[in-house]
């Protein structure tokens, strides 16, 4: 499914680059635009981070293998928040919280996997209630394989 969806964006952008392609200086520079672009969009690389309820974890494991992520690393972390509550006198208190046991995720996905594994985690990390979790996305330049020296996006497939 993830090459299938890689030809489809080369053929794409091979039909802009064929299109363009005369003998003329700015068609050739747009040209070398396309191919750059191309390789961004073929190598594009997301970090997806999350915090999430510890009691979440295996929900959300199962959710992300139901959906194709096979591997992520995963850290018990402890925090420190402020946690606000209702009273009954229609007044909000504070509450300081210490220790608050938390799951940290990081996936690091292609670009073709970043919205099906924004969406799973946010499903099934959701409760409902306040301290659900966060979650952050970055880009990634650059990836290798140590054992091979191998790098790019490839390596993630």
């Amino acid at each position: 499914m993830v090459r299938l969806r890689i030809q489809e964006r080369e053929k794409e952008v091979n039909k802009i680059y064929y299109f363009k392609s005369n003998n003329s200086p700015r068609n050739y520079f747009l040209g070398l635009l396309f191919l750059f672009l191309k390789k961004l969009k073929l190598d594009a690389m997301k970090k997806v981070e999350a915090i999430i309820r510890k009691s979440k974890f295996t929900i959300v494991k199962e959710a992300l293998h139901d959906v194709g992520v096979n591997f992520f690393s995963f850290w018990d972390v402890k925090g420190v928040g402020v946690d606000k509550e209702e009273s009954t006198i229609l007044s909000q208190m504070t509450n300081e919280v210490n220790n608050i046991e938390r799951c940290y995720l990081t996936i690091i996905v292609n670009d073709d996997f970043e919205e099906v594994t924004i969406k799973a985690i946010l499903e099934s990390a959701n409760s409902g209630e306040d301290g659900d979790g966060l979650l952050f996305v970055s880009s990634i330049n650059e990836i290798y394989r140590i054992r091979t020296g191998e790098k790019g996006s490839k390596i993630l497939r």
